[in-house]
Order: C-alpha cells, then sequence, then structure tokens
C-alpha cells in the first residue's frame, strides 16, 4: 500500500480529539463566563431600572409639596406650631433623615395659565379642614430589616423605603394609611458620600440619612460657616444653606393620629459644614431659642417648618444587587459569609427643590 493512502494513525487520531476538545472546553468556558456577564449586567440593569423608578415618584411628590392657605398651621401641626408661623403650612410638616412628611399643593389655577401659585390663583375653598384631608399628606420612610456586614468593615443598614398616603390616619385618626414599598434592598452607610480617589474616606454629614434639607435663611434664622451651623440674627439676605441633618439617624416614632400630629422624642442632632464637625443641639443654639423638638412651639425647628424654610430635599441611597459576588469586597453581605463575596452596591442621588410661591414669597 502506498504512503499517500495510509489514514491516520490512532496516535494521531487522539491527538485531534484532544486538540478538539481542549478547543470545545475553552470555547464552552468562554460562553458560560460571556453569559454569567449577560446575566449579571441583566441583574444590574433590573437593580438600577427599579430605583430610578422609586426616585422618580419620590422626586415626582416632593416637588408637588407646596404652601396651602387653607392649611393653617394650627390645623397642620396643633400645639406644635410656632407663635411666628405666617399663616401657611409648611410644605414639609416632618424633616428626619429616614422620614419625610410632606403636604402636597392644593392650590388652584384659576386665570387657567398653566400656573397654580400666581397672584391671580386662588387656594381651593376655606375651611377645608387639614385632617379631614388624608391624601394631602405623603411621606416616605426608610424602614430598616437588618444590620448587615460589609465586606470592607463599614457600618450600615438595610431596608425598604415605603411611600404612605395619610401617615396621619386623617379624618380624626380614624382613616387609614396607604403603604406601598417604592424600593428593597436599600443600604444607608456611613460612607454615602466617597471621594472616588480615595475609597477609604468618608464624610459625617453624609453618614446613614436618606434625607438631607436646604434651608432659605432671613434675618434671624439659620447660617452656616465652616465650622458650625448655628443660628445668626445679623443677615438680611436670603440664601441656601448646605444640607442640614435635624436628627440622629435612627428609626423614628410612628406617626401620631391627633394633634400635634409631629412626634418629639428624636434625639436632635445637626451636622456642620466641615466632613469632621457633627453638633448636637447644645452646641448649636446659642442665640437660639434652645431647642430642636418639634413639639415645642417655640423652638427652631418648628420656626424652620412653620416658616416653611425648608426649600430643597438632597435624597441619596445605596441599593444592594441581590446576588453576591466572589471579588467583590466593597458590597454588603447577604448570606453571612465574606467569603462569598459580597452583593453589588449601586448609588443614587439627587437634590430636589421644592416650589417657591410667586407673589407669596414676600410676605412668609
Amino acid at each position: 500500500m502506498r504512503r499517500g493512502d495510509r489514514g491516520f494513525t490512532l496516535v494521531e487520531m487522539m491527538v485531534a480529539v484532544v486538540c478538539s476538545a481542549v478547543v470545545v472546553a475553552g470555547a464552552f468556558v468562554l460562553l458560560t463566563d460571556v453569559q454569567k456577564a449577560v446575566m449579571r449586567q441583566n441583574a444590574a440593569n433590573e437593580v438600577v431600572g427599579q430605583a430610578r423608578v422609586a426616585l422618580e415618584i419620590l422626586a415626582r411628590d416632593i416637588r408637588s409639596a407646596g404652601d396651602s392657605l387653607d392649611l393653617l398651621p394650627a390645623k397642620c401641626l396643633g400645639a406644635a406650631a410656632h407663635a411666628d408661623a405666617r399663616g401657611l403650612c409648611p410644605a414639609v410638616l416632618d424633616a428626619h433623615p429616614w422620614r419625610l412628611a410632606i403636604a402636597r399643593n392644593a392650590w388652584v389655577d384659576v386665570d387657567d395659565d398653566g400656573s397654580t401659585f400666581g397672584k391671580a390663583d386662588a387656594p381651593p375653598p376655606l375651611n377645608r379642614r387639614f385632617e379631614q384631608n388624608g391624601e394631602n399628606v405623603v411621606a416616605f420612610r426608610f424602614v430598616p430589616t437588618a444590620a448587615p456586614t460589609f465586606g470592607d468593615g463599614r457600618r450600615g443598614v438595610l431596608g425598604r423605603i415605603e411611600r404612605v398616603v395619610n401617615p396621619f390616619r386623617f379624618p380624626a385618626g380614624t382613616g387609614a394609611e396607604k403603604v406601598t414599598v417604592l424600593l428593597d434592598q436599600v443600604v444607608l452607610d456611613d460612607r454615602m458620600r466617597t471621594d472616588p480617589a480615595n475609597p477609604a474616606s468618608a464624610d459625617a454629614r453624609f453618614a446613614n440619612a436618606l434625607f438631607m434639607y436646604r434651608v432659605m435663611t432671613k434675618s434671624g434664622e439659620l447660617y452656616g460657616d465652616d465650622a458650625i451651623t448655628k443660628r445668626e440674627t445679623a443677615l438680611n439676605d436670603e440664601f441656601l444653606s448646605p444640607p442640614l441633618r435635624f436628627f440622629a439617624a435612627k428609626a423614628p416614632p410612628a406617626y401620631l393620629t391627633a394633634p400635634p400630629f409631629v412626634p418629639g422624642g428624636y434625639t436632635a442632632e445637626v451636622v456642620g459644614l466641615r466632613a469632621d464637625e457633627t453638633k448636637t443641639e447644645s452646641k448649636i443654639l446659642a442665640g437660639g431659642t434652645g431647642s430642636l423638638d418639634p413639639n415645642v412651639p417655640t423652638s427652631d425647628l418648628r420656626f424652620v417648618l412653620d416658616r416653611d424654610r425648608i426649600r430643597a430635599v438632597r435624597v441619596a441611597f445605596k441599593v444592594a444587587d441581590s446576588r453576591e459576588r466572589r471579588g467583590v469586597t466593597d458590597g454588603v453581605d447577604l448570606d453571612g459569609n465574606v467569603a462569598n463575596g459580597t452583593a453589588p452596591l449601586f448609588p443614587f442621588e439627587t437634590t430636589i427643590e421644592l416650589k417657591v410661591l410667586a407673589g407669596h414669597v414676600g410676605a412668609i
């Protein structure tokens, strides 16, 4: 038999089979990795999409918050209304790092120009009691569900964001609140704002806070310098202060169903302008009335709320992926075993401006 007619030897066949197996195995591994990457990306897109929807709902409600001339402070807050209140129900009824309650704008577009806060417009019929209109109040609250372990050792809480319509259970405490869970797997930690060039950095002003507030000030109200947020009486102009956190970030008390509707019992603190400055109320009230209790009519906090000086709300949170990944060391541990990796975190942050009522600001 000629050499050219000879077939493959067994050795050659084995080599070919091994080479083919290696190629197929490599392709399979590559395809599996691609599939895993696609699955991870799809999971991340789902998490990000849900968070964006929740943030848009939250932003929409906050933007709709506004003053209503028929909702007087006594109707809103009972005896907790500040003695210097000027007849407007505050847009923000409760200002806490883990909870925000707002009165939605109730103005009527009388002149049909698309605006509900011009001089020619009018409020709804008077004598519509605040405590008989539960739909006018909307709240958002962070409900903690766990204190997880983070891969890098930082501290934080895991929970959900809820939207609550009629949190005070109007009318007269007999109504029902409507609770909707906007987002699960929400994380608030002590590194809510981190310098990308220095992942170990932290900013105490933003730690563990879902909501923070900017306050429009006039003479006799809150003023900030680089050392401390304090009360100042020498100003005649208006400006927006940096975000203020009025209370320590911990689970706030439940809503009350009888006036005054905003509960006390918070441990007060205000976070200053510098990252290393966290001031308790005893250090910030020099020249003020000496209290940040929302139940005290003459307190600085009631003054801010009743005079409606909160003009913007900063919202910031992180959302954990439901799947933990090896190699991710800066996420959150969901199964109690850091060796399995941690779940990646996706940060979200925005600042939402409240409406300013044109033609009426000067009278406030």
